[in-house]
């Protein structure tokens, strides 16, 4: 089971957690990792329903019923929710940590395919707005794709089609090879980061 980012009771208990390390440890940034994700199917939490029937005026939610409009709009709303988790985590952090930055961690995919929100809740444009950088996880091996290359290329040219994107979004490299249960060679990391820094990285 995991955490809903819609309950009251979860928010309290990370918000107290988050303070106690600002307090008690030194750091200067905070990494929200890639499991920070709703997947289209997510989340019946009770607080969420409650926000769901509200939305939709309806006592018996279910995603099955919804229009494509609908989901487009709940897929909005968890996004938003989402972000607003984490940024009220970076309010408790900086209040004794003021200078603290804040990163978020996206799969490619909401980078390259903005469709993908809906399976997954995250908004590589609303990532930036609310965060200081963001991490996209940059693992053609993960992903599958034949052409690493030319798929690590697409990648950089989708974020720089945003403005100021490259200065704010850290590639993070695959270095091991779940599938094959290897490492990837020091070769070609060097040439992949190469790569990307060549292309403005």
């Amino acid at each position: 089971k995991r955490l809903s980012p819609f309950s009251k009771e979860t928010e309290r208990i990370m918000t107290d957690l988050f303070e106690d390390l600002a307090i008690h440890v030194r750091f200067t940034g905070v990494l929200f990792q890639d499991d920070g994700y709703l997947s289209d199917f997510e989340d019946f939490h009770p607080d969420a329903v409650k926000v769901y029937n509200k939305k939709f005026g309806t006592s018996d939610f279910s995603p099955d019923k919804l229009s494509d409009e609908q989901k487009a709009e709940w897929t909005r709303l968890k996004t938003a929710r989402l972000n607003e988790f984490s940024s009220r985590l970076m309010e408790a952090v900086r209040k004794y940590r003021p200078d603290t930055r804040s990163a978020r961690t996206l799969y490619a995919i909401s980078v390259t395919k903005p469709y993908s929100e809906e399976w997954l809740a995250q908004n590589y444009q609303e990532t930036l707005k609310y965060n200081d950088y963001v991490v996209i996880m940059a693992y053609p091996e993960m992903e599958g794709v034949w052409w690493k290359n030319a798929w690590l290329d697409n990648l950089l040219e989708a974020v720089s089609q945003q403005p100021g994107a490259l200065d704010r979004t850290v590639f993070k490299l695959q270095t091991y090879n779940w599938r094959k249960k290897r490492w990837i060679s020091d070769k070609t990391i060097v040439k992949r980061i190469r790569r990307l820094v060549g292309g403005g990285a």
